[in-house]
């Protein structure tokens, strides 16, 4: 019985052994990532369409039949080339019919100037002659008036004349207006009207055919409330499209409109970009993926968000906030300091620095360090100082917690375990 409870307590020893060496406190080493130098920058990012800068939307001034279309979708025009004619039968009967009462009321005037000079003649002839007693005065006053009477009929005729002139300009304008020419040079990017068709320009302008100039487009981005206000005019940013994802094409911001859209409670604001498209590239209603650069540094020391630890404040870990905003203005005297690139470059304006905590992995094991951040986005942060180019940051790695969740760790410990800084 000795021996055998002797050789239990040894096999017991040794499951506690076995047991230890499986399931024990011991944790995997630290996941750690090297501190690189290189790009990083901060956008807002929105979807956009494609249009052209410069459109016309050609249409007709006057109604009839479209019974001529000399250019299709895709052609290119240029400024005052012909485009489309419409039935010009009715309004040349109008200009034939204006023409002839002009030379109507010409030869009418000629008549009545005739008229008139000889009533003029007979009236001072018999003014004369009342002078010497030899007509009545009621003779004289007769003269007179058939003179004033032939006067008024000159001025009626006259009148008549240039009513009939201005009605036959308005119906030459109106025959011209049956051809339709191009108003500036581009590409026929769309018709609406097609031949046989009647239209009606006495309530609406009907629209024949869309000439675009697509040698510059607009980017019509659709920006959200909560990030419009990040934007201002001038602003530089870059776009993509479906098709060629690897390129980027720049633009910077020209305008902002001041008015929403609004689709189901979803407040959009337009903001329109021009770029350069004589390529030909770019076509009309492409999709593209715009990124606003709100700040933008090359050639400096980069570690992941994940990696950092405020260093004051409750908030655990940054999400991406502008390196400004996350200070909550306590590190507003700080500046970016010098030094940390000699061919850093930088857009978007002054840095401000951001104190943060992070382990590295020294010599002697993980060690916490302070760390000044400049420029941030929602992956990367820029170190301005406090970690040198080679060094292993380490990330922190997921461990349960008390309420069978899951809290950060690092290299099985919780951050922080050494002193404050």
């Amino acid at each position: 019985m000795i021996w055998a409870g002797i050789a239990s307590a040894v096999v017991l020893a040794v499951a506690v052994v076995l047991f230890s060496g499986l399931f024990g406190d011991d944790q995997p080493p630290p996941q750690t990532v090297e501190v690189v130098r290189g790009d990083i920058e901060k956008t807002v990012n929105s979807l956009g369409s494609l249009q052209p800068k410069n459109y016309v939307d050609v249409g007709a001034q006057v109604s009839g039949q479209l019974v001529k279309v000399h250019f299709n979708v895709g052609d290119k025009v240029e400024k005052g080339e012909l485009l489309a004619e419409l039935d010009a039968r009715v309004l040349e009967s109008k200009v034939r019919n204006d023409r002839a009462s002009i030379d109507n009321y010409t030869a009418q005037l000629k008549l009545q100037r005739a008229q008139l000079k000889l009533a003029q003649e007979q009236a001072d002839r018999n003014k004369r002659l009342y002078q010497g007693n030899a007509v009545s005065e009621d003779e004289l006053q007769t003269s007179e008036t058939a003179a004033e009477v032939a006067k008024s009929q000159v001025a009626s005729t006259q009148a008549q004349l240039s009513s009939a002139q201005a009605s036959l300009d308005g119906d030459l304008a109106n025959l011209g207006y049956t051809k339709i020419y191009a108003p500036i040079s581009g590409t026929v990017v769309s018709q609406s009207a097609y031949l046989g068709q009647t239209l009606n320009a006495n309530q609406t302008a009907p629209i024949v055919l869309r000439v675009a100039d697509l040698t510059q487009m607009t980017v019509e981005a659709d920006v959200s409330e909560a990030d419009v206000v990040k934007l201002r005019a001038g602003m530089p940013a870059y776009f993509t499209t479906l098709g060629t994802p690897d390129r980027r094409w720049t633009a910077m911001v020209r305008q902002i409109m001041p008015t929403p859209e609004i689709t189901n409670d979803v407040v959009l604001y337009k903001v329109l970009l021009d770029v350069d498209n004589t390529d030909g590239a770019l076509m009309t209603d492409m999709t593209a993926q715009v990124f606003f650069i709100q700040g933008q540094a090359r050639n400096v020391l980069i570690v992941p968000v994940s990696a950092l630890e405020k260093a004051k404040g409750t908030g655990r870990r940054p999400s991406g906030e502008s390196a400004s905003a996350a200070s909550g203005g306590g590190a507003a005297g700080h500046r970016r300091p010098r030094g940390n690139g000699a061919n850093a470059g930088r857009q978007g304006g002054a840095t401000h620095a951001t104190p943060y905590r992070v382990e590295v992995m020294g010599a002697n094991g993980p060690e916490e360090r302070r760390i000044m951040v400049g420029l941030m986005n929602r992956t990367q942060a820029e170190v301005l100082s406090g970690l040198k180019e080679g060094e292993q940051v380490i990330l922190p790695v997921a461990m349960p917690s008390d309420d069978g969740g899951e809290r950060n760790g690092r290299g099985g410990r919780h951050f922080g375990g050494g002193p404050r800084l």
